[in-house]
C-alpha cells in the first residue's frame, strides 16, 4: 500500500510547483474541530450518552463522555440492549442521529447549537487567502456549519453559498472573483438537511452532477474527510472511473487509510488518474504549510499570510495553579499514565496487645512499603530490594527454602505467614 502513500512535504511542492493549475477543495467535519465544532465521532458519542441517560434518569447529564471509562459504561449498555450497531460501525452516524432525533426539525435545531457563533480557525482563513492568489476556486463540503463562508466575507471576498434550497446557482458561470462554497448535505439555517441513511442514499442529481463532471479537469484536495457517506463516495468514484486531468490529492488525519478512500484511489490509478494519500496532522496545519509556499514569492501576499498567522498564533495565557486544600483528593487529569502492580505480598501477622500496627511497620519500611490492613500486611517491594535484606536466623526458622528471601524481610519474632496474592484494577 505504500504506493499509496505522498508525504506532506512532498505534496506541498507538489502544489507549489503546478499553483497555475485549478485546484478545488473538499472539506469534512474534521476541518472544523480546532473552531470548537464537534466531529462526526463527537456527535456519535453525544448522541449516546443522551440516550443512555434519557434510560437512566439518575446518571444526569454530568457524565464526561470524553472519558474512556465513561464511554465503556455506555457502550456496554447500548451492547446488551441488542439493538444498536456495533461500536465503530458505518452506520453509526446515521442510526444515532435518528435514533436521538426521530423528528427533522430536531436535528436541524441540533446541528445549529453546535454550529452557531464559532469562529473560523486559521486554517478557513488561509483557504481564503490561497483563493485570493488564484490556487482555489471553489469548495465543496458536507458540514452545515458557515466557517468557511464567514472567513471569506471577513476577507472581503465574494463567496457563493450553495446549498440544497439554492441548487441553481451552481449552474451559473463561475465568475474568477467569486468562491463557490457548495454544502452537499445542506446548511443548518434551513429545512433540508440530508443526515439519515435514507437521506443520504443519494445525492442530489444536480450536485453529482456537477461534482462528476468538475473533477475531470480540475484537482482536488480533500481534508477533514472520512469517507463515511455512500452517496458523496458513489460520486467521487463515478468521476474517478474515467480518464482525466484532474488530481486525487487525500489529506487524512495519521497514516490509516480507510478502506473506502483506498478503494477510491486504487479506481483511480486504475483509471489513469493521479491520485495519492497524503497523512497530515490536521487541516490548520496542512493550509499553514500549503499557504507558506504557495505564498513566498509574492510580497503582498506573504505579508496576509504572515499577518494571518500572528493574530491566529496570539493566545492569553494564565499560569497553571494548583490549590492546597486537602491532601485525601485526586486531581483529575489527563498528563499522568498510572501503571498497576500485577501482584502485592500479603503477611499474616500477629499482634501483641496494645501495639499499633503502623508503628511497628514503620519500623522495618526503610526499603520496602507497607501498609496494615485488619490482621494483615501488604507490600509492594521491589524484587532487588526484598533479595538485598538479610536474612535473620529465627525469621527462617521452620521455613522452605525457596521462602527464606521472601520472609526475611519481617525482621521480627512474630509468626507469619506469607502468600503471593495477584491484583486486579478494581482492588
Amino acid at each position: 500500500m505504500s504506493h499509496l502513500f505522498l508525504e506532506q512535504d512532498q505534496f506541498i511542492r507538489s502544489v507549489e510547483i503546478s499553483k497555475n493549475d485549478v485546484f478545488s477543495v473538499f472539506l469534512g467535519a474534521g476541518a472544523s474541530i480546532t473552531s470548537n465544532i464537534p466531529s462526526a465521532t463527537d456527535c456519535i458519542w453525544e448522541w449516546k450518552k443522551n440516550l443512555y441517560t434519557s434510560k437512566h434518569l439518575t446518571a444526569g447529564q454530568t457524565l464526561n463522555i470524553k472519558s474512556e471509562q465513561v464511554r465503556g459504561q455506555v457502550q456496554k449498555w447500548l451492547d446488551s440492549e441488542g439493538t444498536f450497531p456495533p461500536d465503530g460501525s458505518d452506520q453509526e452516524y446515521f442510526f444515532y442521529i435518528e435514533e436521538c432525533y426521530p423528528i427533522e426539525d430536531d436535528r436541524r435545531k441540533f446541528f445549529q447549537r453546535i454550529c452557531e457563533k464559532k469562529i473560523p480557525s486559521v486554517g478557513y482563513k488561509l483557504l481564503c487567502l490561497l483563493h485570493e492568489t488564484g490556487l482555489i476556486k471553489s469548495v465543496w463540503t458536507t458540514n452545515f456549519d458557515d466557517l468557511g463562508l464567514n472567513a471569506a466575507r471577513a476577507a472581503n471576498l465574494l463567496p457563493i453559498d450553495i446549498t440544497l434550497d439554492s441548487i441553481g446557482r451552481i449552474v451559473r458561470p463561475q465568475n474568477s472573483a467569486e468562491l463557490p462554497y457548495i454544502k452537499l448535505h445542506g446548511d443548518y439555517k434551513y429545512g433540508t438537511l440530508k443526515n439519515t441513511a435514507t437521506e443520504l442514499l443519494e445525492q442530489d442529481a444536480t450536485f453529482r452532477e456537477q461534482l462528476v463532471s468538475y473533477l475531470t479537469d480540475k484537482h482536488l484536495i480533500v481534508s477533514g474527510y472520512s469517507g463515511r457517506d455512500h452517496s458523496v463516495m458513489e460520486a467521487l468514484m463515478e468521476s474517478y472511473s474515467t480518464r482525466g486531468a484532474g488530481r486525487l490529492y487525500w489529506c487524512g488525519y495519521g497514516r490509516d487509510i480507510p478502506p473506502k478512500v483506498k478503494e477510491l484511489l486504487e479506481l483511480a490509478r486504475a483509471n489513469g488518474r493521479t491520485a495519492y494519500y497524503i497523512p497530515t496532522d490536521g487541516f490548520d496545519k496542512l493550509f499553514v504549510s500549503l499557504a507558506g509556499a504557495c505564498t513566498r514569492f509574492s510580497g503582498e501576499y506573504t505579508k496576509k499570510f504572515k499577518e494571518l498567522l500572528s493574530v491566529t498564533t496570539t493566545t492569553d495565557s494564565t499560569p497553571f495553579t494548583i490549590s492546597h486544600n486537602r491532601i485525601d483528593t485526586v486531581i483529575k487529569s489527563n498528563l499522568f499514565q498510572i501503571g498497576f502492580p500485577q501482584e502485592v505480598f500479603q503477611f499474616e501477622f500477629t499482634f501483641s496487645e496494645g501495639e499499633k500496627p503502623w508503628g511497628t511497620l514503620r519500623g522495618i519500611r526503610q526499603v520496602i512499603k507497607w501498609s496494615p490492613f485488619r490482621t494483615k500486611a501488604w507490600s509492594m517491594p521491589w524484587e532487588h530490594s526484598v533479595k538485598s535484606t538479610p536474612c535473620s536466623p529465627r525469621a527462617r526458622k521452620g521455613r522452605s527454602p525457596e521462602f527464606r528471601w521472601r520472609t526475611s524481610i519481617c525482621k521480627r519474632t512474630h509468626p507469619f505467614i506469607i502468600y503471593s496474592c495477584p491484583v486486579s484494577r478494581t482492588s
